[in-house]
């Protein structure tokens, strides 16, 4: 009989994840306005996490959905703790922006200010443009018994309007803050000076309430803002005739509608105006989350420098691949050899240029290709579509249920589509996660292939900012294999299908990992040498996070670096075992994997977490990785990563997030493995 091992709650873990991100906002050594935009990243991911997370395990306590992990008591003792734990880490985000930052920041001549603090001159620049700009997108709206209660977007803020009329009468009002078409900070420079003076939107809308309820006679007004995050799942019936393209758009009207997940309030507002909003909005106690006077911290990741270089992260110009820089094309190097690139390090334009190139190429016959999440302005698209015109066929499973990308995603198929890209159909119940593309070349009577096995998106934005790897190959055992998962997606059996190189999800991923783990067990039964080291952004599987804590128990050496989620319930006395997590300037996105077995040691990479989503219910690709160069890129970013004891989180100890200080030399691993390629 197997012992069911006791793990954390991956909601509880994921919080603790977000407190890392609260950190780097904290941390004095970061740059001020980075620091700035840090509680801008806290709060975007809490929206998220809100709109999809809480918004699951509310289905479950509202009997609205059946769960095999949890049931309905669990989920509401879950959404109790997670109420809890986000009220505490609220009051040290507060704390951080009002008692800390804000202050520093005015130090600096950047001074954000509220519509107290206005001169008589600044008052009138900033009336006009209320005038000119602000007041012709704002549509106040009167609260009537009789009517129904407006429906507030998710996501979107909103101030609250109590308007005294008389001593007992009183009109109540919502004003939408236009943040989706107008800068959320208007700046006032001081005339001859460096001086910086910031008004944020909703503060300017605050000054100038009055002009909005003319038609009124009121004796005072009684403003807050207020925030919704509705459930962002959408209904898909896979059974159902309809196109998966009319139903996302269906349930993406629906989504605005979501039912309500978080309530944010300003804390300071009135007892009844209160439980008068949250009566209209049917909000339940556990919803509602205290807040300051702001809310959409998210915007603060777009907070202007200013010109303050010298309070934003020094700017690292990413590496040239040398492999690449020679009179020889990439396709021609790339057949005689194998090509890592390491992103943000190396610079992402690599890929769209293999691409055009292949465009061009006279011998390439056919691109494959499946898509995530493309940047707004896609070069990897527009060379795709070159492709098609240079009278290549391209073949495109663009993911249309990739997260928050649909609407963009149904857009980017559709203009594949009308170009001549053929375009795959998505998966019923699988989403294509995998980051592969595929090349065909005619040589005389050969036909060879270059094959792309990612960690990362084909996204020019992200690649700025996330740590990922590609490997580009022609090893031909290997594009035998890419090429046979491009057939299964184009009909999706895969029953029918074995792999024998690489790990694709949901065919073998989860019994390769467990076979290796298993591995390095029995040699330590053995009393052989055994280590693992697993790099990726969650550890949240329980069967694999059981068989890591066998393997742990019985010796086997095991280092993990997971940014996010992890579930495993570890003490200090055991020495064979390190986890960390690194939070720092770029967003760690890469999964790696290591395993001694004998001697050989084997390394992986590709694009699956250790999520029972990633294993069972997405199309992954990990590829083994077998030039030996590249291993030893790999083992040594993963032992750099292991090193660092400046942006290093310790895992074990119940996720009390403390920093790694194991050595007084100073190992940040993400500025030091930049070196390490130059």
């Amino acid at each position: 009989m197997t012992v069911k091992k006791k793990l954390i709650d991956r909601d509880i873990s994921w919080l603790s994840f977000n407190e890392r991100v609260l950190q780097e906002a904290a941390d004095s050594n970061v740059p001020l306005i980075e620091r700035l935009r840090f509680l801008g990243i806290f709060s975007s991911n809490l929206d998220e996490f809100f709109r999809v997370r809480v918004a699951s395990i509310k289905r479950i306590a509202d009997l609205k959905r059946k769960s095999t992990s949890i049931n309905t008591a669990e989920a509401k003792k879950i959404l109790n703790s997670v109420k809890e734990i986000v009220i505490e880490q609220q009051i040290i985000f507060d704390d951080l922006y009002q008692n800390h930052i804000k202050p520093q920041l005015k130090k600096e001549n950047i001074d954000i200010i509220d519509e107290t603090e206005l001169t008589i001159s600044e008052k009138s620049i900033v009336n006009t443009y209320f005038e000119n700009e602000v007041s012709p997108q704002l549509f106040p709206i009167i609260l009537d018994p009789l009517r129904p209660f407006p429906n507030l977007r998710d996501g979107q803020i909103y101030l609250a309007v109590k308007m005294k009329l008389s001593k007992s009468k009183f009109q109540y009002a919502i004003v939408n803050i236009p943040t989706r078409s107008l800068q959320r900070f208007f700046v006032l420079k001081q005339k001859k000076s460096d001086h910086y003076k910031i008004i944020l939107l909703e503060d300017i809308i605050r000054l100038n309430i009055d002009k909005l309820f003319k038609g009124f006679t009121v004796k005072s007004f009684e403003l807050h803002t207020i925030k919704l995050s509705r459930d962002a799942e959408l209904d898909i019936e896979n059974t159902t005739n309809a196109s998966l393209v009319d139903q996302l758009s269906k349930s993406l009207k629906l989504r605005k509608k979501g039912s309500p997940t978080r309530f944010i309030y300003d804390k300071w507002i009135s007892a009844d105006f209160l439980k008068l909003l949250m009566n209209k909005l049917q909000i339940q106690k556990n919803q509602a989350i205290p807040g300051g006077k702001y809310h959409n911290f998210k915007d603060f990741i777009k907070f202007p420098d200013l010109g303050h270089t010298d309070l934003i992260f020094n700017k690292i110009e990413p590496h040239y691949v040398t492999e690449f820089e020679t009179p020889i094309s990439q396709i021609d190097t790339i057949l005689k050899q194998d090509v890592l690139i390491a992103f943000p390090y190396q610079n992402f334009n690599y890929i769209p240029q293999l691409l055009r190139e292949a465009a061009l190429n006279p011998n390439v016959t056919e691109i494959n290709a499946t898509l995530y999440r493309l940047a707004d302005m896609s070069n990897v698209a527009n060379a795709l579509i070159n492709a098609v015109r240079n009278g290549k066929v391209v073949k495109v499973l663009t993911e249309l249920r990739a997260r928050f990308m649909e609407e963009a995603n149904i857009e980017w198929a559709a203009q594949l589509a009308e170009e001549g890209v053929q375009i795959l159909n998505s998966i019923p119940n699988y989403k294509v996660h995998c980051k592969l593309f595929q090349i065909k070349i005619k040589q005389g009577a050969n036909t060879k292939y270059i094959g792309h096995i990612g960690t990362g998106n084909f996204n020019e934005s992200t690649a700025k900012l996330y740590c990922d790897f590609s490997l580009l190959t022609s090893n031909k055992e290997t594009n035998l294999e890419i090429s046979k998962v491009f057939k299964m997606l184009q009909n999706f059996r895969p029953a029918n299908y074995s792999f024998q190189k690489l790990w694709v999800s949901p065919i073998n991923t989860r019994n390769q990992l467990i076979a290796l783990i298993g591995n390095e067990i029995k040699a330590a039964k053995a009393k052989k040498q055994s280590h693992i080291i697993l790099k990726v952004n969650s550890l949240e599987d329980t069967e694999i996070c059981n068989k890591l804590i066998d393997a742990i128990n019985i010796g086997v050496k095991v280092e993990l670096i997971v940014r996010g989620i992890f579930r495993l319930k570890l003490s200090e006395t055991q020495t064979n075992v390190k986890a960390v997590s690194i939070i720092d300037r770029y967003l760690e996105h890469s999964r790696v994997f290591y395993f001694y077995a004998g001697g050989a040691h084997k390394m992986f990479m590709g694009s699956a977490d250790i999520m029972k989503r990633n294993l069972d219910y997405r199309v992954e690709v990990t590829v083994p990785i077998e030039n030996q160069i590249h291993k030893d890129i790999l083992l040594k970013y993963l032992h750099l990563q292991l090193a660092d004891n400046v942006k290093s989180r310790i895992l074990i100890n119940n996720l009390n997030n403390e920093y790694s200080n194991s050595s007084s030399t100073k190992i940040q691993s993400q500025i030091d493995f930049y070196s390490m390629l130059y």
